[in-house]
């Protein structure tokens, strides 16, 4: 009932945005668990009731879904990697830079170790992006450009093996880090690429050849990284 039913409704109602009902079925799923909510089934769908916080900018509250998350017994290895993952990326924004790389340092080397299967060859290297990509995130508020531009090739590189495709959300906000990066380096030219490589893949027939040719609407600037709400339809949902 879980895994056929309230995960993917869950899902499905998060990555629309649809927070409160998102919340809504998930108790109903708490209700009807005899484990009292520490079943390891329970564990994706922990994550995904945080990301509803976090989507409205209460990390307070996604960090202890989180971490009740982490609690649940007998969860698979991946769910525990991406709980952690996404615990880091909120205490990533809330200042615990210390705290958020010990558990990027966790979920990273479980997913590396992880050997790929055909139930899990789309999930690792999808998790395993995103824990490269709030590494890069967290070296770069560090001022640590030079330690954090290898996490974000990884975060690509991985990236495209989930999709198979250059045309994904996931992909873009990759690249609109690497042109936070570069834009905090004063390298103008390779920030401008980055930014249009961003747009490209989530609008695919985009081609822009120089500054002048980005719409109108689209400003990027060193503000981009604090727009996280704006993300919220962006981040996937498990």
């Amino acid at each position: 009932m879980l895994e056929y039913f309230y995960k993917p409704l869950i899902a499905n109602y998060t990555r629309l945005g649809d927070n409160e009902k998102a919340r809504v079925i998930f108790q109903m799923a708490i209700k009807g668990d005899p484990s009292h909510g520490k079943s390891a089934a329970l564990a994706g769908l922990y994550n995904n009731i945080g990301l509803t916080y976090w989507n409205e900018g209460d990390n307070k509250t996604a960090i202890s879904y989180y971490r009740q998350g982490l609690n649940c017994t007998g969860a698979e290895p991946e769910k525990i990697a991406l709980l952690q993952s996404s615990l880091a990326v909120s205490l990533l924004e809330t200042g615990h830079l210390k705290e958020a790389d010990t558990w990027l340092k966790k979920a990273i080397s479980t997913l590396e170790r992880m050997p790929l299967h055909d139930d899990n060859r789309e999930t690792v290297p999808d998790y395993l992006s995103g824990a490269y990509l709030t590494k890069a995130r967290l070296l770069r508020q560090q001022n640590r450009n030079a330690e954090a531009l290898p996490y974000l090739q990884r975060a690509l590189t991985t990236g495209l093996k989930a999709r198979a495709s250059k045309s994904h959300r996931d992909i873009a906000k990759i690249w609109i880090e690497f042109g936070v990066l570069y834009q905090q380096q004063g390298e103008a030219e390779k920030a401008v690429d980055a930014y249009n490589q961003a747009i490209s893949a989530v609008i695919p027939t985009f081609r822009a050849q120089s500054p002048g040719d980005l719409p109108v609407q689209i400003s990027y600037t060193e503000k981009m990284p604090s727009t996280k709400r704006s993300k919220a339809k962006l981040m996937r949902s498990y």
